[in-house]
């Protein structure tokens, strides 16, 4: 079960798709440059996630990892208070937090495994 989205002009691609609960990955092409990204998290402690990263470009564009690294740093650093503040009420979300919302009841229909006592 995955969340997909695509978002095209003429100047950018963007092709997203969120896979589980906690995996994002993303095209992007700006520019007519092509880089990838994968974002993921994993708990650590109650309330609590370790997040991590890996970009890529197409071969022979290995010289651009830098830049599309740091490109993924400060997104990741933009990111970093809001989620670690954030709180959600089931029902405050607003009109414009119609994708969140679609995430929310993807993440609640997710088959989840209790694992045995």
């Amino acid at each position: 079960s995955a969340i997909e989205f695509r978002i095209e002009s003429p100047y950018h691609l963007q092709h997203g798709r969120i896979t589980g609960t906690n995996v994002f990955a993303q095209h992007l092409r700006l520019e007519g440059e092509d880089m990838f990204m994968l974002f993921s998290g994993a708990p650590v402690e109650p309330g609590w996630s370790s997040g991590h990263f890996v970009v890529g470009v197409p071969k022979g564009e290995e010289a651009r990892l830098p830049a599309v690294r740091a490109m993924a740093e400060r997104l990741q650093a933009e990111d970093a208070p809001v989620l670690r503040t954030i709180r959600f009420r089931r029902g405050l979300l607003t009109a414009s937090d119609r994708h969140l919302a679609s995430y929310f009841k993807y993440v609640e229909e997710f088959p989840t495994f209790a694992p045995p006592a």
